[in-house]
C-alpha cells in the first residue's frame, strides 16, 4: 500500500490555506484604517486641547482673552510653548502645517471650545 497525498488532497489544503490568507489580510486592512482614524482623531484632540491651554495661559495676552468671543491659534505658537509635538501629520499623511490655526470660543456659559481648522481626512 502506498502512504503519501492525493492530488486532490494536496488541493484542498492548498485551498484552504488561501481561503485563510485572503480572510486575514482583509481582517488586517480593516484594522489597519480603525488604527489610521484613531491616530488622526487624536492628532486634532491633541491640538485642540493644546489651543485650550494655550488660551488660559493667555489669558491676559491681547491675543486670545475673554473679552474676544474667539481667537484663533497657530501651531506655530502651540509648538513654541511645547503644548504640540507633533512633527507629521496623520490625518493627511504629510508635515504638519504650523501656519494652520485652532479657534477657541466661548460658549455664553463660559466653557471654552476649540475647533481644529487644519486638513482632516479619515478616508485615506
Amino acid at each position: 500500500m502506498k502512504r503519501g497525498f492525493t492530488l486532490i488532497e494536496l488541493l484542498v489544503v492548498i485551498a484552504v490555506i488561501g481561503t485563510i490568507s485572503v480572510l486575514v489580510t482583509v481582517s488586517f486592512s480593516k484594522t489597519l484604517k480603525e488604527a489610521q482614524i484613531t491616530e488622526c482623531k487624536t492628532f486634532v484632540k491633541e491640538m485642540e486641547d493644546g489651543a485650550l491651554v494655550y488660551a488660559a495661559l493667555k489669558t491676559t495676552d491681547s491675543t486670545c482673552n475673554r473679552s474676544m468671543d474667539t481667537c484663533n491659534i497657530k501651531l506655530s505658537d502651540l509648538a513654541k510653548e511645547g503644548l504640540i509635538s507633533s512633527e507629521k501629520n496623520p490625518c493627511t499623511n504629510k508635515e504638519t502645517d504650523y501656519s494652520k490655526t485652532v479657534t477657541v470660543t466661548w460658549t455664553e456659559e463660559g466653557e471654552k471650545k476649540a475647533y481644529y481648522n487644519g486638513e482632516v481626512n479619515y478616508e485615506r
